[in-house]
């Protein structure tokens, strides 16, 4: 699994679409919190193009891909919290920006804990789809790839990323 600092750069980055949201909803009455909110999704970015390239220089194996499921639709679960800017929260109530603020701590704890590193629109917008896979060990693990169809019985080469991670590469 990556780092603590590395999964908290990831789920900044997961929110990004969310912050920039943020940005436009705020800029003509609290420009602070949309310039906030702009500085912490390039942020979140930043972090993940650079994580990304850093994995697809690490070393591959070949793996026997046995059971595929798509996982790409599961994102959706996370649409849900993109409904936050639309529930009228009143920045300049001390109480509901701290409320937010911890909304947001906990949405990034679990996202950090629970290894959901992959539910992430930005990896989608970079083409990546999601599946679970099971190779020789029959031990589940989530697989980004760029391909849109991935065959039960194919040879893949991957770089694992964490426990229960890969990334194919040459996708």
């Amino acid at each position: 699994m990556p780092a603590r600092f590395v999964r908290w750069v990831l789920f900044l980055s997961s929110y990004t679409p969310l912050f920039v949201i943020f940005a436009i909803r705020y800029w003509e009455d609290e420009r602070t919190i949309a310039v906030v909110a702009i500085a912490v999704g390039v942020l979140g970015v930043a972090g993940l193009l650079t994580y990304e390239r850093q994995a697809r220089r690490l070393a591959g194996q070949f793996e026997r891909i046995d059971n595929v499921e798509s996982r790409t639709g599961d994102a959706m679960a996370y649409i849900v919290t993109y409904i936050i800017p639309f529930l009228d929260v009143d920045t300049g109530s001390r109480a509901d920006l701290i409320a937010l603020v911890v909304l947001f701590i906990v949405l990034g704890v679990l996202y950090v804990n629970s290894n959901l590193i992959y539910f992430n629109p930005l990896l989608n917008f970079m083409g990546y789809h999601i599946f679970e896979v099971s190779g020789a060990d029959k031990l589940p693990r989530m697989m980004l790839t760029k391909r849109h169809y991935v065959r039960p019985g194919e040879n893949i080469e991957v770089a694992t990323l964490g426990d229960y991670l890969w990334l194919e590469k040459g996708s």
